[in-house]
């Protein structure tokens, strides 16, 4: 049984532009081994292969379904995320082993390793709203950055279980300036169209102005350095890292905080991963404190804490 459940999904997608609606009983729905045993490694990409109402299409998947609860997320054609299980659900059956960026998910073992999103469309030509493929890749995106995965963390069912699946579909079907390639006869998405697109719409958010001295280094090991940058006009903290899998720089990422010092950073990693940084620095309130964010991996920094007075 896993103990792991993601109640943090509605308001993390909330955050991040999309509009949510939690279903009831959400942050406790789980199927029947109960919540995750590990951070999901993946977002797997799905159609719902129906046409009615979205009222409809959740309370089949989270009631009346025999396979209940079907799926985490439900994207509807007006581009609502609808959040309706925090725990593994039974949106995948049986497919093959597939590698991503934190792990591997053993051959058939896709619910217990994937956060599941139905897209509202029956799949046989309905057209998917610009609206509605916008926010999938957005909640997409959000979900596996919370999760310490790469956005392109992904899959489609049809990839994932060639035999039996077909959906996402049709490829034709998707409107908007991305329309991905078909991969068979019945124009089941291209996972590497889908893949390329989850990179192309991550958002880059570098700070606009950097304290070129308030800025500190970590290095992993494996070619993986960490860096870390105190933006000048702002406070906030910022954080890249050189990822070589891709060879390229990651975006800045905003850690948030209200920092009147240069970033202190120490740490451990394994494997070209770390495995715990912990950043000080001299805050902003008055009087001054040591302000204290740390990180543990696989999901996201901590909260700051205040630990201390400024000394003198």
């Amino acid at each position: 049984m896993g103990s792991l459940y993601l109640t943090w999904m509605a308001d993390v997608l909330r955050d991040a532009g999309v509009d949510v609606a939690e279903y009831k009983d959400w942050k406790t729905r789980a199927r029947s081994s109960g919540g995750f045993a590990e951070f999901p490694l993946c977002v797997m990409w799905h159609h719902t292969a129906s046409s009615t109402s979205p009222d409809n299409d959740a309370y089949y998947m989270c009631y009346s379904s025999p396979d209940r609860p079907i799926s985490n997320l439900m994207v509807d054609r007006t581009g609502k995320v609808w959040v309706l299980a925090a725990g593994a659900t039974n949106t995948n059956g049986k497919g093959k082993s597939l590698q991503f960026s934190n792990g591997t998910v053993p051959q058939d073992k896709m619910n217990e390793h994937a956060v599941g999103m139905e897209i509202c469309n029956a799949g046989t030509g309905e057209k998917y709203p610009v609206v509605q493929i916008d926010a999938a890749f957005l909640a997409s995106n959000t979900i596996n950055l919370e999760l310490g995965n790469v956005v392109d963390d992904v899959s489609t069912h049809q990839f994932y279980a060639p035999d039996r699946k077909i959906d996402p579909a049709k490829a034709s079907s998707v409107e908007g300036p991305w329309v991905p390639s078909s991969c068979t006869s019945s124009e089941s998405w291209e996972l590497s169209d889908l893949k390329a697109e989850c990179r192309n719409r991550t958002v880059v958010t570098p700070p606009k102005e950097v304290i070129v001295s308030g800025s500190s280094s970590f290095w992993c090991g494996n070619g993986r350095l960490d860096n870390f940058v105190a933006g000048k006009n702002d406070k906030k903290l910022y954080h890249n890292w050189y990822d070589v899998a891709k060879s390229k720089w990651t975006n800045w990422e905003d850690l948030g905080g209200a920092l009147d010092s240069a970033p202190s950073v120490t740490g451990s990693a394994q494997d070209g991963k770390p495995t715990r940084i912990d950043v000080t620095c001299k805050g902003v309130d008055d009087p001054p404190g040591l302000w204290h964010t740390w990180y543990t991996g696989g999901n996201k920094w901590h909260d700051w804490e205040r630990i201390a007075d400024w000394p003198g």
